[in-house]
């Protein structure tokens, strides 16, 4: 599988879909390199995509991450 044949939709709204589930999941699952530049950066998105992770390390691949020096351990379930 590949990034060219997955069917992703051409607009994700995120009122209307699932943004884990119908992007991150399969692009990481179908994906050797991943980089990524954000200015906030929580780790509970990590759960969240983590069957594509599953899939993108083991089929060896790497990701890169520039975020703030500001990290959390946020989740969408805490309180």
């Amino acid at each position: 599988m590949s990034l060219r044949t997955l069917d992703l939709p051409l607009l994700l709204n995120t009122s209307d879909h699932d943004l884990f589930r119908d992007f991150f999941v399969p692009a990481l699952g179908a994906s050797f390199r991943y980089d990524r530049g954000v200015g906030y950066f929580a780790s509970g998105w990590l759960r969240l995509a983590a069957q594509g992770m599953v899939r993108f390390a083991g089929q060896g691949g790497r990701a890169r991450w520039v975020t703030s020096p500001i990290l959390t351990g946020w989740c969408v379930d805490c309180a």
